[in-house]
């Protein structure tokens, strides 16, 4: 139900300060459309209105006078250290591709001798490329490391709370008198340290609140010293708790890990494929940002100790290389040199997550058994949705909600043995269809729309 007036002037900032990452993007539209819904008006500002207006538009909310996409301030311009990156990021996606394609393309052997003959040679010239790139930027990364302090390091994975500023400042100008606050989308985004808030103020002293995602034990975020931050919305109940009685001067609101559920109204061409290579297995996906978090190591280990004529192993999401560990990384070469018959990789990130989840839709399994992640995940609630067990990691908040709502299994993070043994008893789970439900209904969007809500208004009101 909503708890403000419909006809309420201003409107109120959701503020995505990263784009093509992650789920961010869908939680960016999902919350606008559950504000709306709240009887809020909405500024939606993006660095990918293009691509936010898409998505809009897939959920039906195009055509409305209570929504605003706004782009990238006037003046913004991507540095070159991040176009660099960018360029890097896609340059790793395609080659990784093309190598495993090449395993793909050798057993269909009917596309034509020459074909295929010329496809090796330009992938060989590729790959050569590829290994002395990686080589050179070893170096370069390694030297990097070396001659940069802890806070220097901070700098080159944050953003800088003044883009922040600077973005709602303008907004501001452009609609005076017309912001009621601001939620941004992704506070932990910024550098955290107490330095870089000392001198964050908006313009006209906006009342404002952040998601965070990755929360420290305790409230050092260093724009809790900001007079304008009003509160956070943790997604982990026992964290808001912990927060709430050390700082009760400030609002804090647990919010279900909801997800994006839409399919495609047709299936895709890439769901096509998987299903033709699968040929009838069992297909285990795993998916997402593929960092050090994924667990790659583990991952492959299982996926040699399973029979590939029964189990079919899906990958889909960009490979950030940077964040691997050692084990990691040379796992992912081999793989990726002698690619086994059971797997299929897809190195990039799908920007339409309907896509991604018809993926899961069509899988039998979720493996999930992340490596150091204490935090949650909305892949619990898109196993739960389209009815997938899933395996994750014992003794953290997805292995205890799992454990708690019985909708698959827990093991260990670093036991193969366990986690073979998980996947096994996957198959036996009790009343699994009514645990999803349960599950469903515990992480669902009309509880979070009213959290949303009442949180917002709490903060304005404060």
């Amino acid at each position: 139900m909503s708890t403000v007036p419909v006809n309420r002037p201003g409107y109120l900032v959701l503020c995505n300060p990263i784009s093509n990452e992650g789920h961010l993007d869908s939680w960016h539209v999902m919350f606008i459309d559950l504000l709306v819904k709240s009887g809020w008006k909405v500024i939606a500002a993006t660095e990918d209105p293009v691509g936010l207006q898409k998505k809009l538009d897939a959920r039906g909310l195009s055509g409305t006078d209570r929504i605003i996409v706004a782009g990238p301030a006037a003046g913004q311009r991507a540095t070159l250290l991040s176009s660099g990156r960018q360029r890097w990021t896609r340059w790793n996606a395609y080659c990784d591709a093309r190598l495993f394609q090449r395993q793909w393309r050798g057993r269909g052997a009917q596309d034509g001798l020459l074909r295929n003959m010329a496809a090796y040679i330009t992938d060989a010239a590729v790959l050569r490329l590829q290994t002395i790139i990686q080589t050179l930027h070893r170096v370069y990364a390694a030297v990097r490391r070396q001659s940069h302090t802890p806070q220097d390091r901070q700098v080159t994975t944050h953003i800088d709370p003044g883009d922040f500023r600077e973005r709602i400042n303008q907004l501001e100008a452009q609609y005076p008198g017309q912001i009621l606050g601001v939620l941004n989308m992704y506070v932990d985004a910024y550098m955290q340290d107490q330095a870089h808030w000392q001198q964050f103020s908006l313009a006209q002293d906006i009342p404002w609140m952040g998601l965070c995602i990755t929360p420290s034990k305790e409230p050092c975020e260093g724009y809790y010293g900001v007079p304008s931050y009003r509160g956070t919305c943790f997604l982990d109940e026992s964290v808001c708790a912990h927060y709430q009685a050390v700082m009760p001067q400030r609002h804090f609101e647990f919010l279900p890990d909801i997800t994006e559920t839409a399919l495609p109204e047709q299936p895709s061409p890439l769901a096509l494929e998987i299903t033709r290579i699968a040929a009838g297995r069992k297909i285990v996906f795993m998916g997402g940002s593929i960092g050090k978090q994924k667990n790659l190591a583990c991952w492959y280990t299982l996926m040699a100790m399973l029979d590939p004529a029964q189990w079919f192993f899906v990958q889909i999401g960009r490979i950030n290389k940077n964040n691997l560990t050692a084990e990691d990384e040379a796992a992912l070469d081999k793989t990726l040199s002698e690619p086994p018959p059971n797997l299929y990789i897809r190195p990039e990130y799908l920007s339409d997550e309907r896509f991604f989840n018809e993926i899961i839709s069509i899988s039998d399994v979720v493996f999930a058994v992340y490596r150091d992640f204490a935090r949650s995940s909305n892949m619990l609630s898109k196993a739960a949705y389209f009815e997938k067990p899933i395996l994750v990691t014992k003794g953290c908040l997805m292995g205890e909600r799992v454990r708690f709502y019985g909708i698959g299994k827990a093991v260990s993070q670093d036991d193969v043995q366990d986690m073979f043994d998980g996947l096994l008893a996957l198959g036996h789970i009790p009343e699994l269809k009514n645990n999803f439900y349960r599950y469903r209904q515990g992480f669902s969007e009309a509880i979070v729309q009213t959290k949303l809500s009442t949180f917002v208004q709490a903060c304005l009101e404060a």
